[in-house]
């Protein structure tokens, strides 16, 4: 695996070399980190854990983030640890019989220039790791950090060291400690549900033998979902259909507490304790959660969409989950955090002295924070959809995708129905945050380089959104 050139990915060459501390170690963390230290900073990354991502989780990447990774010099290792998805199954609650299916043609990605890509996250972890230690990112794991202080640019650590940067990144992820000291508001969550979300991979092999099961073997290309009451459940292969994941996302009353690694059987006891009738979820489903010798879960609450990422001193920023709190699973959320740290690269390699910083972090705010909040509210709105309970409007929605499915595959397609259910998924796969930095700086790039001040270019400007979509 080779990296671009620092030429080839940044042009520009900064007038000054920053010290920059990345807090949390994760994909949004070590990309954030590598971005910056391509653009030619010392970045120094501090993680509590070893940095791998925990459960066997699975990464479902449109063209945006498969895109940048490619500009990004991982090409060859794409092909490798990734399977390209040709087609999208939708099944409803119990039925084994799909809503339809969705196939995703080269005509259907032509104008993305990339593939969707399926991967596991602990792998694409693994890629971006060797690119920071090809430009020596210091990478400090196992090392907690206790506090951070905006006003001094400075994180506390658990064996009383501090360390000082002119920029602190928090990339510590959805629950993020360092999120307060940005909003400067108490965590609380918004309501009173929570998430469970379990993550699984089993070896085809243990699947095979089941007469029922090889249907979802067949192709290892296909993204399969199942939408239910209170549930969504997505399964795809993984190494060259070797192994087969799955990611549960199951809406509870809160509070759920602390839950351990287990089995089907305890994990399952625990959902139908909390109301759910597994026998709404259907039977492919079971026997595989049921053949999973460990399922890893993680309970989430609900946050809303963040109104700034970065500190009222300029100091601290927000990137990747801490930024935009997406669910874990989500098919964006890493396509998200990717962007992050591709913007942040960017505008950081065109700094010319430290005065500039905050100035850059205005930028990064004004490109980022409109986009991940309409990404951000479109997939909890994508979600309360997905999730309907067995009614009317369960049976409402199942219509307008089935009907949706069958006239792509048939000859003619009603365009507005179409951009009803997909057009704001289209928005965000076309979303180039390369191209962004760069429309952005050829517009406002003059006013930082000749203005000493912080306020924002943009606070005439109204950003809309809509203009956005495809």
């Amino acid at each position: 695996m080779s990296s671009p050139t620092r030429a080839t990915m940044y042009p520009d060459r900064p007038g000054v070399r920053l010290d920059i501390v990345v807090v949390g170690g994760g994909i949004a963390g070590i990309s954030a980190a590598y971005a910056l230290a391509k653009a030619g900073h010392n970045v120094t990354v501090v993680d509590k854990g070893n940095g791998v991502p925990k459960g066997p989780r699975a990464v479902r990447g449109g063209p945006n983030l498969t895109k940048t990774l490619m500009q990004w010099g991982l090409a060859p290792t794409l092909r490798s640890i990734a399977q390209v998805c040709s087609r999208i199954d939708w099944r409803s609650g119990i039925m084994t019989e799909s809503l339809g299916s969705m196939v995703l043609t080269q005509d259907f990605f032509q104008d993305f220039h990339a593939d969707f890509l399926l991967m596991e996250q602990a792998e694409l972890w693994s890629a971006l790791k060797s690119l920071a230690d090809m430009v020596a990112v210091d990478c400090r794991f196992n090392t907690r950090v206790t506090c951070a202080n905006s006003e001094t640019g400075s994180v506390s650590l658990h064996t009383g060291e501090e360390i000082y940067g002119d920029l602190i990144i928090a990339a510590d992820g959805y629950n993020s400690a360092l999120r307060p000291v940005v909003t400067d508001e108490e965590e609380i969550p918004t309501h009173d549900e929570e998430y469970l979300i379990l993550s699984l991979t089993v070896p085809t092999s243990q699947l095979k033998e089941d007469e029922e099961l090889r249907s979802l073997l067949e192709d290892s290309s296909v993204w399969s979902f199942w939408i239910g009451g209170r549930y969504i459940i997505q399964g795809n292969a993984l190494h060259e259909g070797r192994d087969y994941t799955m990611t549960l996302q199951f809406r509870c009353k809160g509070p759920l507490g602390n839950i351990p690694q287990g089995d089907w059987k305890s994990i399952g006891s625990l959902l139908v304790e909390k109301g759910f009738e597994l026998n709404q979820i259907e039977s492919r489903v079971i026997k595989i959660l049921s053949s999973a010798k460990t399922i890893s879960p993680s309970v989430i609450p609900q946050r809303s969409s963040i109104e700034t990422l970065i500190c009222e001193n300029s100091r601290i920023v927000l990137a990747g989950e801490a930024g935009h709190p997406a669910l874990p699973g989500v098919h964006h959320s890493q396509a998200l955090s990717i962007e992050d740290a591709e913007t942040l690269g960017n505008l950081f390699s065109r700094i010319q002295r430290k005065e500039q910083v905050s100035q850059l972090l205005t930028a990064y705010n004004e490109i980022r924070q409109p986009w991940c909040k309409f990404a951000v509210d479109h997939l909890y709105t994508n979600q309360v959809i997905l999730e309907a309970e067995p009614g009317p409007i369960q049976e409402a929605r199942d219509a307008k995708v089935r009907a949706m499915l069958v006239q792509i595959a048939g000859d003619h397609m009603d365009e507005a129905l179409f951009r009803e259910i997909w057009g704001n998924e289209l928005a965000l796969f076309a979303y180039d945050a390369k191209e962004k930095v760069d429309d952005w700086w050829c517009q406002y790039g003059s006013f930082i380089v000749r203005s000493p001040h912080r306020d924002s270019i943009l606070s005439s400007i109204a950003v809309s959104i809509s203009q956005a979509s495809v």
